[in-house]
């Protein structure tokens, strides 16, 4: 199932509807949950989805070294990651989106890379929380800071997925506090695609 989704995915690679690529884990392969979200904020910009659940940060390279890249996007988002923060250390979670990020420059320097920070889970504060956090910090640190980084940009999570009180905002989650519910997509969608079509400009 996983090889024929790649597969799928490689052959679409080269369709004109491929001006804006998303890529990563079952976050991005949720924005195609709710046509209402797809339609209102991706399809106008002529954007492809390349999500698949469960995909750690050495999946998602794979993928791209195998067909998923074969054009060039003008734009692609990233987010991946959160499958390996309950066994990797934040540093190795962050060179593992950057391995994919230094590909991404070497196949299609022309692309411009939006990374989206991890969200957060758990609905209260947890390791797994603490995690994201640090992985967030020290990626912001390197693509903001870093001149190999010039053309990525970092998109942080808002303070709103977080209540006041440490908890996480319900309404934007499933229940099993990860996964996002149709007002967690339209808020991400949202904030995706201001920055996406700030670029585009």
């Amino acid at each position: 199932r996983w090889q024929e989704t790649h597969e799928q995915y490689s052959r679409l690679t080269s369709s004109p509807m491929n001006q804006v690529l998303l890529v990563g884990d079952s976050i991005i392969k949720g924005l195609t949950r709710y046509a209402s979200v797809w339609q209102e904020y991706f399809r106008p910009l002529r954007a492809l989805s390349f999500g698949i659940g469960g995909d750690r940060t050495q999946h998602v390279l794979w993928r791209l070294q195998n067909g998923e890249l074969e054009s060039t996007p003008r734009i692609l988002v990233l987010h991946c990651g959160t499958n390996n923060v309950n066994t990797d250390h934040a540093s190795d979670i962050v060179g593992g989106i950057l391995a994919i990020v230094q590909f991404i420059q070497s196949k299609s320097p022309s692309t411009t890379i939006v990374v989206t920070g991890l969200l957060p889970r758990d609905l209260y504060p947890s390791f797994r929380r603490k995690k994201i956090s640090e992985v967030n910090r020290q990626l912001e640190e390197l693509i903001d800071f870093s001149d190999e980084f010039a053309d990525v940009h970092f998109l942080r999570p808002d303070d709103d997925w977080v209540r006041g009180d440490g908890t996480l905002e319900e309404s934007f989650y499933h229940t099993d506090y990860l996964h996002l519910v149709e007002a967690g997509d339209r808020k991400l969608a949202k904030a995706i695609t201001a920055l996406v079509t700030k670029l585009l400009d």
